[in-house]
């Protein structure tokens, strides 16, 4: 038996200095240099995303996201007000069914932009239920608009 552990340290031994031990520190600290790093390079990303300027922006660019929506719809639990270029159109929702607003709103939605495709956005009240947001955002995708947006309103 003495015998048999002999030969097995003795392979250990040739064996290590054929091709060296085994030493797991440098792969430790290149690993944490790596970590590092990464992490590093992730945090100074994030921060170039959020300082992304956009007035080096070309001016295609500037001018398809700074276009100011030309009708906006405010739903209110109790009217519909529409505001485009000429002024501010209000549709009562308590007097009569709701089929009946809807159908003002989309009747007054489609003379505002038979004349040009406008830019709806529809900016719902935080009393208003969601399918009346959602009644109010069918009637605006059925008239010829360019675009249908959902808006949020400023809280007080």
């Amino acid at each position: 038996m003495a015998l048999a552990r002999h030969r097995v340290a003795l392979r250990r031994t040739a064996f290590a200095q054929a091709h060296g031990s085994l030493n797991l520190i440098p792969l430790v600290d290149i690993l944490t240099a790596i970590v590092f790093f990464s992490l590093l390079s992730v945090v100074s990303l994030r921060g170039s995303l959020i300082g992304f300027d956009l007035a080096r922006l070309p001016s295609s660019a500037i001018d398809a996201t700074s276009v100011a929506p030309q009708v906006v719809v405010r739903v209110d639990r109790d009217r519909i007000v529409i505001r485009h270029d000429n002024g501010e159109t209000t549709i009562d929702r308590l007097n009569g069914p709701r089929e009946v607003a809807l159908a003002t709103l989309h009747q007054t939605l489609a003379g505002l932009t038979s004349a040009g495709r406008a830019q709806i956005t529809v900016v719902p009240s935080d009393d208003v239920s969601y399918d009346d947001v959602v009644r109010v955002l069918e009637q605006a995708y059925r008239v010829d608009a360019s675009g249908v947006t959902l808006g949020a309103r400023a809280r007080q």
